[in-house]
């Protein structure tokens, strides 16, 4: 998707370690992992919580007709073998890859455990 929208010189991906919900340190990895930021967007109170706690400016992201387009609900959807979750999600960046990595049975079992 990024690609699609010409995005992709633009993010930067970070791998940060969980840290089992230990938040002083969760915030030490994001400092650790990632270059230098002002500004985080988050929906997410944890990481709202402790990237404030660090003193970064945090936004909420926008959502956008949340009942249709959540990822948990999406989630049910491929779980139950339903395949109207492919309406809901991008289909030119975001179907193709959930198809190569087989992301419905994925999230099945998943859900099974």
């Amino acid at each position: 998707m990024l690609r699609e929208l010409n995005l992709v010189d633009r993010v930067l991906y970070c791998a940060v370690p969980d840290t089992k919900g230990d938040s002083a340190l969760w915030y030490a990895y994001v400092r650790e992992q990632c270059p230098s930021f002002d500004v985080a967007y988050t929906n997410d109170e944890f990481t709202r919580l402790c990237l404030e706690y660090g003193g970064v400016k945090v936004l909420n992201t926008p959502l956008f007709n949340k009942e249709v387009y959540s990822g948990t609900r999406i989630r049910e959807l491929m779980a139950m073998g339903d395949k109207s979750w492919q309406s809901l999600v991008a289909t030119g960046g975001v179907l193709p890859v959930l198809s190569r990595i087989n992301a419905e049975d994925r999230v099945r079992r998943i859900m099974q455990k």
